[in-house]
């Protein structure tokens, strides 16, 4: 296996190479998003704390807690039944029982 490569070089190359999928830059997240699509909120969130951490600042806690609630939702989504993802229950079952885990 090769060995990792140094973190400035990494960072250097992700900077340096074209995103297929990047998006516009996001706002602040507003108020109520929490009650939306979870999916819109997690994204918000996680770019609130990524323009926070890039400007030398602490992501806010309201979106640190945003971030929990809305991968707290995602997964409970998830994991409901029925409507839920199969795939993201089946690796749940597997990781909680042995049984599962051997086939």
């Amino acid at each position: 296996m090769p060995a990792a490569l140094p973190p400035a070089l990494i960072e250097q190359t992700l900077r340096a190479v074209a995103r297929r999928y990047r998006v516009a830059a996001m706002s602040a997240p507003a108020r109520g998003l929490e009650d939306s699509d979870p999916a819109a909120a997690l994204a918000a969130a996680i770019e609130a704390g990524r323009a926070a951490l890039i400007s030398g600042a602490e992501p806010q806690r309201e979106h640190q807690h945003l971030f929990v609630d809305a991968l707290s939702q995602l997964i409970r989504d998830a994991l409901r039944d029925p409507g839920g993802d199969p795939v993201f229950q089946a690796m749940v079952l597997r990781h909680q029982s042995a049984q599962v885990r051997e086939h």
